[in-house]
């Protein structure tokens, strides 16, 4: 790989070794191997120096490694380490996600209630100590296990809530967001949600494949091919399966080998290839023996069972349904579940008991903290409205663009008081620019972004004279990256953008996206371009890559829109499901030929009856033009 960072040049030893962690962290599925050897570089630099956050962190990554090579005692051993090591120094930060693979190493053994206990009590210790982003993996765990009991509406809650911990916490974690996009998809899946389903799968194909997350793309190929399968789809299932397979092979992520395994093996039933569905099942078998992954063994020998007996081989068919039960009444019997039960209904009457406390305290010994916090609010709310007054003033004025551009609205709605998304508009001598900018991140996070982003645009356009399009956004990847130092820094920070320039003296009209589209309609016809699957900033390609630049003709009368992606991403209606980008399409075909200023009134009162009592997500803007007409 060539984006390993060149730590050597990084002089403090404590700075060098979070460097490493961090690395670690995010690239510990794109390259197994580099970040394990790093991880024990980072561990015993950690020891040599007496920096035991250092030691934690790399332990932790150290122990991953182990986990999905299937290493189990190795694996527990450095987890347990770990955990004892966080006690020692009281630091926390890393709890959730060591919780969370000792509870998938049990689960997967079939000790479910084991699992679940450590689950449990992870949430309450971080809870108690005040810890929230640390809750995200724990709760994603939940949202797997709860997949595994069939209990579907508590599986989508767990993985919501641990997608909302994620997305709320800074710095952005890539593969934990992969993971609740998976998690969801597929309990979508199980519940013949398919326009749900697809919807999350190929989010997290999107991602999955933009930052090299080779364990989500394997899931993502495996989702795919049981959605195949549902539509009796068998070749091309089989293809996906084995995809799925080949990848999970590659870096020996054996219990998913199994599930691949038995998918491969349903679909050779179905293709009349019994010979060869046996040769998988057996092979499903014995890797799961192997592993003592009993959460799937059973079922292997459920399939078996099935396979003979279909071919009236009834010895061996007992044989393997006598080990089906065996197994399945160890790990998911009667009182399994019963005791699974009691263990939420505990965890579930402590935590009301916990609120009931926490209740009572704050109306008598912290009520001279509450005054306090309140006073800090006040101060920092004060402080917010004053960043949103210097944001708008930066904002390029609705008057100067509706003097070029008459007919034009601007629907913009920040989520906060300040705003990650922004509009932008430039004027030269033969272009008129227009764009809408959504950067990382929002409220005062996003607002820095957005200042930055205004500057270098005006900068590029007006200083360095570039005015094609995709040589703008060109040019601010490599501006943004070096204003924040993202190769030294590692930021991961950027945005997206979609950006118009009109010609003044042609009927044409230039645009190219950042993860942004343009929509435009000619004749009652819509057409929607992408833009390129890469954002401004935030990560280095492997291959240097240039956005794309495409001209539309306005000799006929044209409307087009610019957004971000906050308007369709906004959950509401029915079941509390997302607007989609789909839902928005037509919205603008069926209102682009009202007046200029319906369409932003129509846009907002769809969106207040689709939200309902949900909260905004995230900002929204919407830019309309009209042109010709």
């Amino acid at each position: 790989m060539d984006n390993i960072p060149d730590f050597g040049i990084i002089a403090d030893k404590r700075e060098k070794i979070e460097a490493i962690c961090e690395f670690c962290d995010y690239h510990r599925n794109a390259y197994p191997d580099t970040s394990y050897k790093w991880a024990q570089k980072g561990y015993q630099l950690s020891k040599e120096l007496g920096f035991r956050e250092g030691e934690v962190r790399c332990l932790k990554n150290i122990g991953y490694h182990h986990w999905h090579l299937s290493q189990i005692s190795l694996a527990l051993k450095e987890l347990n380490e770990c955990k004892q090591l966080m006690d020692k120094i009281a630091y926390y930060d890393q709890w959730g996600e060591v919780t969370m693979m000792k509870a998938m190493i049990w689960w997967s053994e079939g000790k479910y209630e084991r699992a679940m206990g450590i689950v449990y009590d992870g949430i309450q210790l971080l809870e108690a100590k005040k810890m929230t982003k640390p809750q995200g993996w724990v709760y994603w765990a939940l949202g797997v296990f709860n997949y595994d009991l069939k209990n579907y509406d508590k599986s989508l809650r767990c993985y919501g809530r641990a997608l909302e911990i994620f997305n709320s916490c800074e710095p952005y974690n890539v593969d934990a967001e992969s993971w609740c996009l998976l998690g969801l998809g597929t309990v979508y899946r199980a519940k013949n949600d398919t326009t749900q389903t697809w919807y999350y799968l190929h989010k997290a194909e999107q991602i999955s494949n933009l930052y090299n997350q080779w364990m989500q793309i394997a899931h993502v190929h495996y989702e795919m091919g049981h959605l195949l399968f549902d539509e009796s789809k068998f070749d091309e299932a089989e293809d996906a399966f084995c995809e799925s397979y080949q990848i999970r092979e590659k870096y020996q992520f054996k219990p998913a080998m199994v599930s691949c395994l038995m998918a491969i093996s349903d679909v050779k039933v179905q293709q009349n290839q019994p010979y060869e569905a046996m040769d998988c099942l057996q092979k499903a078998l014995e890797i799961a023996t192997e592993t003592n992954t009993r959460a799937k063994l059973y079922k292997c020998h459920k399939k078996l069972a099935e396979l003979y007996k279909s071919q009236q081989n009834y010895k061996e068919a007992y044989y393997h349904i006598e080990l089906f039960y065996q197994i399945h009444s160890e790990i998911a019997g009667g009182e399994t579940s019963s005791n699974l039960n009691m263990l939420e209904a505990k965890f579930t009457s402590e935590k009301v008991a916990r609120e009931k406390e926490i209740h009572r305290l704050k109306h008598v010994e912290l009520k001279q903290a509450h005054d306090a916090i309140s006073k800090k609010n006040k101060e920092i709310l004060a402080s917010i409205n004053y960043a949103q007054r210097i944001q708008q003033a930066i904002l390029p004025p609705l008057d100067n663009i509706r003097q070029r551009l008459p007919q034009s609205f601007i629907l913009f709605q920040p989520r906060d008081i300040v705003s990650g998304d922004f509009y932008w508009f430039k004027e030269t001598e033969d272009k008129i620019f227009i764009a809408a900018i959504d950067c990382t991140g929002h409220g005062v996070p996003g607002a820095f972004m957005s200042m930055i982003g205004n500057e270098l645009l005006h900068k590029i356009i007006s200083d360095y004279h570039i005015t094609q399009v995709d040589q703008v956004l060109d040019a601010m990847n490599v501006n943004i990256r070096k204003a924040l130092k993202q190769k030294d820094t590692h930021n991961t920070d950027g945005m997206e953008m979609g950006l118009v320039a009109i010609h003044k003296q042609s009927y044409t009209m230039e645009f190219a996206g950042a993860r942004s589209p343009l929509v435009y309609i000619q004749h009652n016809e819509l057409f929607h371009l992408k833009g390129d699957n890469m954002p401004i900033g935030g990560i280095k390609l492997k291959r240097k890559k240039h956005f794309t630049r495409h001209l539309i003709n306005l000799e006929h009368p044209t409307t087009f829109y610019l957004f971000s992606d906050g308007y369709q991403d906004q959950f509401g209606g029915e079941n509390s499901r997302q607007f989609m980008i789909t839902r928005f399409r037509e919205l603008l075909l069926n209102i682009h030929q009202r007046p200029i200023a319906k369409q932003k009134q129509a846009l907002e009162e769809v969106l207040a009856d689709w939200m309902q009592h949900e909260r905004q997500i995230d900002d929204i803007l919407v830019i309309g033009v009209r042109l010709g007409a």
